[in-house]
């Protein structure tokens, strides 16, 4: 009976113990979840990806850039950039198109067609603009006909 007074009035076991049963476990403490990845491109619409989402990916290890009106997140394949990654992160979070057309063909996009994250909502709502207009430009106008003197 002395033993099981003991057990009775010694109170609860301590934590993370198994209080004596033999058969359970400590229950392990929680671990963090682990880092989730890059989140989907907020799209609009259209389901294009708005520029500004873009230029929130405007760092070496967070590197979104545009090329031809499509989206492509290039945090991973710059490191392994034949040149250097340099020449791709130094156009993070931008339209990297005419550069990129510097020194490459766009077939050669293929090559990184798996990093294409989607088209980009100003391509995808956007085309040429109409005809005398000034391309939705504000500063420029559009040149008047001439007139001729009296």
């Amino acid at each position: 009976l002395g033993a099981l007074e003991e057990a009775v009035t010694s109170g609860p076991p301590p934590s993370g113990s198994n209080g004596g049963n033999p058969t359970s476990r400590p229950t392990p403490p929680p671990t963090n979840p682990p880092p989730s990845p890059t989140p989907p491109p907020s799209s609009s619409s259209n389901g294009g990806i708005a520029m500004a989402t873009v230029q929130m990916h405007a760092r070496a290890g967070d590197c979104w850039l545009v090329y031809y009106g499509d989206v492509y997140d290039m945090t991973q394949y710059a490191p392994t950039h034949p040149a250097s990654s340099i020449l791709i992160t130094t156009h993070c979070g931008t339209d990297a198109t005419a550069a990129y057309a510097t020194v490459h063909s766009k077939g050669l996009l293929a090559i990184v067609n798996s990093y294409k994250l989607g088209a980009l909502e100003e391509a995808v709502t956007s085309g040429p603009p109409p005809s005398g207009s000034n391309g939705g430009n504000p500063t420029s106008r559009p040149t008047p006909p001439p007139t001729n003197p009296p």
